[in-house]
């Protein structure tokens, strides 16, 4: 890996020694995290219901809201259906809008848990779980 002189045997072999301790000491620190990972999305996965809602965030120079309700549960899996969202307040350039669950778009999608307790919905999107309170939005015509 490294390219180094050393001005004794000594020196290099404490090098080397300390060497693969780190490289012991990141591949436990590595174990320990995917562990973590696993024993969250296990969790998450528990607490998963029919009715849940999440959303997901995105854009570039503006803000997309788009809100999910789970329709399905199996395992780490479930079934989203994107539900259209209702207006609270406009206050150009921003609004605040909430899940409008009676409101269903297109047709459901299945989505695996991922390891923070939500689903990856896109390369540059993931569905967090709706806390209830309004959310911020770009108002339209604002970077739409």
């Amino acid at each position: 890996d490294h390219h180094y002189l050393f001005s004794n045997t000594e020196s290099r072999n404490k090098y080397i020694e300390n060497y693969f301790d780190s490289v012991e000491v990141s591949y436990k620190a590595k174990k320990e995290r995917a562990l973590e990972a696993k024993n969250r999305k296990l969790e998450a996965a528990k607490s998963l219901k029919v009715g849940d809602i999440y959303y997901e965030s995105w854009g570039y120079d503006q803000t997309n809201i788009d809100f999910h309700i789970i329709v399905d549960v199996k395992g780490q899996s479930v079934l989203l259906q994107k539900i259209g969202s209702n207006l609270v307040e406009s206050n150009p350039p921003q609004d605040l809008v909430t899940p409008n669950p009676s409101h269903k778009i297109g047709d459901p999608i299945r989505k695996r848990l991922n390891n923070y307790g939500g689903f990856t919905m896109s390369s540059y999107s993931d569905a967090t779980k709706y806390e209830g309170r309004p959310l911020y939005e770009t108002t339209a015509g604002w970077g739409h």
